[in-house]
């Protein structure tokens, strides 16, 4: 068994504890917007029952606790755990790096290559590391059609319509939107909504696989650094 295997050793079995935390944090976060739903609805039912007659009123009464139970907090909520989850993925990605670091003799890190976030520590892996990343191209491709919706929520308001002068069909997150049985879009004001909770246990899952195929690979396939691995046109520092 080699340094890198050594470094790695242990870290499956922190992720795993880890992802199944954040299963339970979801599980119980929305177990608890459900039942603020579900009191609401008993409450104003048995108001009205009392006083049919104010019905109109009623309506008018609880429309904004109505939208606070119904549409605020489940957005708040789903929208705010993409953000973290991609944060997470990109956290791990960044931490694998800088073990790295430590033992590699050569002053080069992550951080000095061309590019950002998940990109540029995938390019340290393979460039540096010399890790062939090609067996995990089916969960990160996925994981980036994640990273579009963050976008979307982060630095567009929700809104599909990224670029202006494209078509709504030929939006980046368009597909994938249109596909996913946990994601709403409405075509009117295209904005993208998360539906349930499942669409973050996906993630969740596809971060996990992802990382654990990574841990894998490490360990399987890390060699010795010699120094030699830069030689080539494909080294850029930023």
């Amino acid at each position: 068994m080699n340094h890198y295997k050594l470094l790695f050793y242990f870290d499956d079995e922190v992720l795993s504890y880890e992802i199944q935390a954040i299963k339970d944090y979801i599980n119980h976060s929305t177990e608890g917007i459900s039942e603020l739903q579900s009191k609401f609805i008993v409450e104003a039912k048995e108001i009205l029952k009392e006083n049919p007659s104010i019905a109109e009123d009623l309506q008018n009464r609880f429309h904004n606790d109505y939208v606070q139970y119904n549409t605020f907090f489940p957005t708040l909520f789903y929208n705010s755990m993409v953000i973290w989850l991609i944060s997470f993925y990109e956290n791990n990605m960044k931490v694998i790096c800088e073990k790295f670091e430590e033992v590699i003799p050569l002053n080069i890190k992550a951080l000095d290559l061309k590019g950002q976030g998940i990109k540029r520590y995938e390019k340290y892996l393979q460039i540096v590391v010399q890790l062939d990343l090609s067996s995990l191209n089916e969960f990160r491709e996925a994981l980036m059609q994640f990273y579009n919706v963050r976008n979307i929520f982060v630095h567009n308001n929700s809104s599909i319509m990224e670029d202006s002068n494209k078509l709504l069909k030929h939006q980046t997150c368009y597909q994938f939107v249109k596909q996913n049985q946990h994601l709403k879009l409405n075509e009117e004001t295209f904005i993208v909504s998360i539906e349930d909770k499942k669409f973050l246990i996906d993630l969740t899952n596809t971060i996990d696989k992802y990382l654990n195929l990574l841990f894998d690979l490490i360990n399987q396939n890390a060699e010795p650094f010699t120094g030699h691995e830069l030689d080539g046109p494909n080294f850029e520092i930023k």
